[in-house]
């Protein structure tokens, strides 16, 4: 269980998969944790903060538009896009995550059968 988590780690060579399945999760597992050490740097940290913030800028200036012409409407179309771009962001990084811990745990469990 734990070489799982250290082939994980820089500089580790890949482990001899038991099968086309572990190879997959291994691969979805490498991604979470990538996705995390780039959530912890630098650009991944701004990354999000911009992220975050386009959203919620976004979602102020829809508040402040008139529904009721066409160009407040478009305003509107305009700010909803941004912030969907910014919520997609942030779904990408939240999913990679999720999908890496699920993957892990299933590779624990194949291994502990294996």
């Amino acid at each position: 269980m734990d070489d799982i988590k250290q082939t994980l780690e820089e500089g580790v060579p890949t482990p001899d998969f038991l099968n086309q399945e572990e190879q997959a999760l291994f691969a979805e597992a490498t991604l979470g944790e990538e996705t995390i050490r780039f959530l912890d740097s630098d650009l991944g940290r701004v990354l999000r903060g911009y992220a975050l913030q386009e959203r919620a800028e976004a979602k102020e200036a829809m508040l402040k538009e008139d529904p009721m012409t066409a160009a407040g409407r478009q305003a509107i179309r305009d700010h909803q896009f941004r912030a969907a771009v910014a919520d997609y962001v942030l779904t990408f990084f939240r999913e990679a995550l999720d999908r890496g811990e699920v993957a892990y745990q299933s590779l624990k469990q194949l291994r502990e059968q294996a």
